[in-house]
């Protein structure tokens, strides 16, 4: 007989590995965002928007390889196809230290964001639900991108950290090597026997969750403004104290939300993504722009982990698995979509500052939520 929620264990030793596997594999890629731009306008003379372009690759190759994800799942073992996957994104890794050009480089990415699409698919989708009890499973799934979503701000530090001071050879030689630890991690992973099925081979089940259409919207709108950052801010200490403001929000989380109105976790996060954005345009000073760091990690730990769980309660029980893919995409979406936008914005094609087109989306996600969203949302929600 399953047990309650109270006596259910959900931290074992393999839902830590996966943990950790996925930190490591976000960490090792989110290391690449704002240096290989760098990287490729020094060493093959890009321009902002192909450099920018190229590095963006990652987020729209994700879903080439949606349709089949069912069938995969379904038909092969999941965690010898999230090993595999994970290896061939670390060896596409490992190509950049032999790119011979700008359309090496873009066909690496694409190859990474198809793997990579197949790690979330398989490992958040699919193998945290497998290691969990039914009774847990939500807080499996937030707990489980919390630690990757630790990697935006890891991953850019220790990159910027390490192209400062040494060469791009050795942001990928680690880069690597924590992609290699995130296989030892998930090589480790005990999973229960699951029976193979004939499902058919397109199929948008794993993949896309329909009645999650806005709310993957909204979800856009918070995460095209972290991309656009992404590309502008390239300071180390900026994502260390991203991090300070991550610790935060889970703390507040736990101890003021506790009780508050659903929507109160979302409006306060935009809110307080929009104030840091607001710090920035008024002020010009170094204690203003690291204050604005910590406001923008409370924000986002505020903001995306609730949209997650929106999407879950949006799905039926046989589509938590599809919920969460779709949250997974659609913010990885959103920080290519904004990546790009950001290197527009470099390349001084439009006349606005990052900050003010930043505060632009947030408002826009606000106005979004509370007039379209939320409502659709309590309409729509089947748990």
């Amino acid at each position: 007989m399953m047990g309650t929620k109270e006596n259910t264990k959900l931290w074992s030793h393999d839902f830590w590995r996966l943990c950790i596997a996925n930190l490591m594999l976000s960490t090792s890629l989110y290391m690449l965002w704002p240096v290989l731009p760098v990287w490729m306008m020094s060493a093959y003379g890009a321009t902002p928007i192909q450099a920018g372009s190229i590095t963006a690759l990652l987020g729209f190759a994700i879903f080439i390889l949606g349709p089949i994800f069912s069938h995969l799942a379904d038909t092969h073992k999941r965690k010898s196809l999230c090993l595999l996957a994970i290896l061939i994104v670390t060896a596409t890794t490992g190509g950049f230290w032999v790119a011979s050009g700008l359309f090496f480089a873009a066909i690496l990415r694409i190859v990474q964001g198809m793997m990579y699409g197949m790690v979330l698919m398989m490992s958040g989708s699919t193998l945290v639900i497998d290691i969990s009890q039914s009774p847990r499973r939500t807080e499996a799934n937030n707990a489980f991108s919390w630690f990757g979503r630790f990697g935006l701000s890891i991953g850019p530090m220790t990159g910027l950290l390490l192209y400062g001071f040494c060469h791009i050879k050795l942001v990928i030689a680690i880069s690597c090597i924590l992609g290699l630890l995130s296989c030892l991690c998930i090589l480790l992973i005990k999973v229960p026997f699951r029976a193979p099925l004939c499902p058919p081979i397109f199929s948008k089940d794993r993949f896309w969750l329909p009645n999650g259409w806005l709310m993957f919207m909204n979800l856009l709108l918070v995460s095209i403004p972290t991309g656009i950052l992404l590309a502008t801010v390239q300071s180390y200490v900026f994502y260390g104290i991203l991090m300070v403001g991550f610790c935060f929000s889970i703390l507040a989380v736990n101890f003021v939300f506790t009780d508050a109105d659903i929507r109160s976790e979302i409006v306060s996060g935009l809110i307080l993504y929009g104030c840091a954005m607001l710090l920035q345009i008024t002020h010009n000073r170094e204690m203003a722009f690291y204050t604005s760091a910590l406001l923008v990690g409370l924000g986002i730990g505020l903001v995306v982990p609730r949209i997650l769980i929106f999407f879950i309660k949006l799905s039926e029980h046989c589509e938590r698995g599809t919920a969460n893919t779709s949250a997974a995409f659609g913010w990885e979406l959103g920080i290519s979509i904004g990546f790009f936008i950001g290197h527009l914005l470099l390349c001084n094609q439009w006349s606005f500052s990052a900050y003010s087109v930043v505060l632009g989306f947030l408002i826009a996600a606000l106005v979004l939520y509370l007039a379209g969203t939320h409502p659709w949302y309590l309409k729509h929600r089947v748990r």
